[in-house]
């Protein structure tokens, strides 16, 4: 009975979820592979920008609201590239040669502001993400046009002067990410099964650190997933027509990949320190400073890339 109440308390978020999702699928009448897909394709786009909010918490900075600055520095980036009419991927990494140099100005910028704001960094960070994004109006729907100067009847407004608020990205940097590898879902269920169910055995055989009733229930979603993905193969189920955006998920592992590793490097281990106790940080000769600006130019660097994922 313990253990069933631990696993609800420590899952509750996506037991809510899950629940408010199947109550909502009844309600809007959607089919089942579109509302599937739907939910996958979101949680690929924005699993990346969730996952640079975790660098700044290590560092004691909370959760970063700033991180819009680091969006818009992807989202003018974005403008230009769509401007210039450079689609697909080249598209995307020409966005992220352009946002990269601002992203780590504005995260340089935003760290000094917090280490003058100490205690109060999360309202800090959601006062300044409403300033910049005044800013960015100020530029794209005055500025553009006027003092900038920008012919682009798709982009600008028929005026002359300011952005469309809203831009169709289609055959350009739309799904540029996405559309790299895309597989089956049941196939990609198959798949991770497989992958699944090698780690673990590569850790049973190893004699890791693992209870074996914990090896056994992954023992049992992995074979499930092999067996329900290959039969809906077989069978050429609707769920089929559900593409997953794999090459994005391998990107998002990558990222979870990168943040494991850096969490046991010197600098994981300074920020690690900063954020518990930043006075013995401090005794330890660790400049935590300059500790939390590099957390956060790290965040910020994430999330324009994350929203560069986000198209």
């Amino acid at each position: 009975m313990n253990q069933v109440r631990r696993f609800l308390t420590n899952n509750a978020v996506s037991i809510l979820f899950v629940v408010i999702g199947v109550l909502g699928l009844r309600v809007s009448g959607l089919s089942l592979p579109f509302f599937l897909e739907d939910i996958v394709n979101r949680l690929a786009r924005n699993s990346f920008m969730v996952l640079s909010l975790i660098i700044p918490v290590l560092a004691g900075l909370g959760l970063n609201f700033a991180i819009v600055l680091g969006a818009m520095a992807g989202q003018a980036a974005i403008i230009v590239v769509t401007h210039w009419k450079i689609p697909g991927v080249g598209g995307i990494l020409l966005s992220i040669l352009l946002a990269f140099p601002l992203a780590v100005v504005l995260g340089i910028l935003t760290g000094r502001l917090l280490n003058r704001a100490r205690g109060k960094e999360m309202i800090t960070t959601l006062i300044l993400g409403f300033f910049s994004n005044g800013i960015y109006q100020l530029v794209f729907l005055l500025l553009v046009g006027s003092v900038i100067p920008m012919k682009n009847d798709v982009l600008v407004l028929s005026s002359g002067v300011g952005l469309r608020t809203s831009i169709d990205l289609t055959g350009g940097l739309k799904n540029g990410l996405d559309d790299l590898l895309r597989m089956p879902f049941p196939l990609c269920a198959a798949v991770t099964g497989v992958i699944l169910l090698g780690v673990y055995l590569v850790k049973f055989f190893r004699k890791d650190s693992i209870r074996l009733s914990k090896l056994l229930g992954i023992g049992v979603i992995a074979v499930f997933l092999i067996g329900w993905g290959l039969y809906q193969v077989y069978t050429r189920s609707m769920f089929n027509f559900v593409r997953v955006p794999v090459g994005t998920f391998i990107i998002v592992l990558g990222l979870c990949i990168f943040i494991l590793f850096f969490t046991r490097t010197k600098l994981g281990q300074d920020m690690r320190t900063v954020g518990q106790d930043r006075h013995i940080a401090e005794v330890a000769g660790i400049d935590s400073d300059r500790i939390r600006i590099i957390a956060m130019v790290m965040s910020t660097v994430l999330a324009f890339i994350g929203k560069l994922i986000c198209l």
